[in-house]
């Protein structure tokens, strides 16, 4: 039976493993330790320092429309109000109070908005059901969002901000404006390599795993803790590995149920002297936005630090 003063081990490093020890921690957890192969405590989960996995990333979308996903919604509005209170945080710290590259003028969560696009004249069912969702479970979260083409929202938005009128307007183009879609004014991006180093710092970093160290009783087998690079072995009562698409790699019977996806990225190198497109795609100025043809879909991302 585990309870708050159990041995517990998590292998994993990225955002299934801090999240989970996150929040063990906050549920009053207090032997928690997180192993991963990779030294997130010194290259801050920079994908150009050899950091492969999904969370060692520079940018990810932060939307709250999933469609008829009740749970999913409310995770994301959640962890809006977090993300937004970490940068409080870090906006009051001094500067070598903060890990890694962090400074004071940081943020972990940007919010530029988020426009959802398809194409056609007709809105798509799951953006519809998104909107559907809001209205009935957060009403007050459903007024940021606004409907291209509609007449209405574009006077509501006009209230809030010329601004945010100007990025309502910006994709006008895309395919001779046969599109429909809404932009959410309180979506963004979220910057994962600092979110992840800034919940690493809540913690201390202790070893890279090797193995698993697995007991066979009869015929069954229980993991009961992990051998580290260093030959040393580290038991606990508890032992999780969350290491995203890598899991099965460590927990091989795994393979049926957990499964990694892939996406092709494109980096874009805006030339120092193109000032104007520096400013167009800067997240004042431009929103990510995601834009569905037939079953795939394109994102674009507002331009990231200098």
């Amino acid at each position: 039976m585990v309870s708050v003063d159990s041995k517990i081990i998590i292998v994993g490093g990225g955002v299934f493993g801090l999240s989970t020890a996150l929040w063990l921690a906050r549920g009053g957890y207090k032997n928690i330790t997180v192993f991963d192969r990779c030294a997130f405590d010194e290259n801050h989960y920079d994908p150009s320092k050899g950091c492969d996995g999904a969370s060692a990333d520079l940018n990810k979308v932060f939307r709250m429309a999933y469609g008829d996903n009740l749970n999913y919604q409310n995770l994301a509005l959640e962890a809006r109000n977090l993300w937004l209170a970490w940068n409080r945080d870090i906006k009051k710290s001094k500067a070598s109070e903060l890990p890694g590259s962090l400074t004071p003028e940081d943020q972990l969560l940007c919010i530029c908005g988020s426009y959802l696009l398809s194409e056609g004249r007709e809105m798509r069912d799951y953006y519809a059901e998104s909107l559907k969702l809001m209205e009935k479970t957060a009403p007050e979260q459903r007024k940021m969002q606004f409907i291209k083409g509609e007449t209405e929202d574009e006077e509501r938005l006009k209230k809030i901000s010329p601004k945010w009128v100007e990025k309502y307007h910006i994709i006008d183009k895309i395919n001779d404006g046969n599109t429909k879609g809404f932009i959410d004014i309180n979506a963004g991006i979220m910057y994962a390599d600092k979110v992840n180093t800034e919940i690493l710092t809540m913690g201390d970093p202790a070893g890279k795993l090797e193995t698993l160290i697995i007991e066979k009783r009869g015929t069954t087998k229980r993991v009961s803790g992990i051998q580290t690079c260093d030959g040393r072995s580290h038991y606990g009562d508890l032992v999780i590995v969350a290491a995203g698409g890598w899991t099965t790699s460590i927990l091989p019977e795994a393979h049926r149920t957990v499964e990694a996806t892939a996406g092709t990225v494109m980096f874009m190198d805006v030339p120092k002297h193109r000032k104007d497109l520096w400013e167009k795609f800067h997240p004042d100025n431009c929103p990510v936005w995601s834009y569905l043809i037939t079953k795939d879909t394109d994102f674009l991302l507002p331009k990231m630090d200098d």
